[in-house]
């Protein structure tokens, strides 16, 4: 299988709807595509406009997208 891996936005933003776009680009264009799974960088807080979660843990919308297709609820 492949998996991609370390995908995001280019700028260094916080912009909640830039990020879940650019996300749900790589993912849907990734599933289009048979690759099995994908890494995103980074799921942490450390840099604000890359994290997936806030500095107090809560998540950013494109978790839910992240979740999507994880087949998660």
């Amino acid at each position: 299988p492949v998996y991609l891996g370390e995908f995001g936005q280019k700028t260094h933003s916080v912009d909640d709807k830039l990020q879940y776009d650019s996300t749900a680009s790589f993912l849907n264009n990734a599933k289009a595509l048979c690759i099995k799974g994908a890494f995103a960088w980074r799921f942490d807080p450390a840099e604000s406009w890359w994290n997936f979660v806030r500095s107090d843990f809560s998540e950013r919308p494109a978790v839910t997208i992240m979740k999507v297709f994880g087949g998660s609820p």
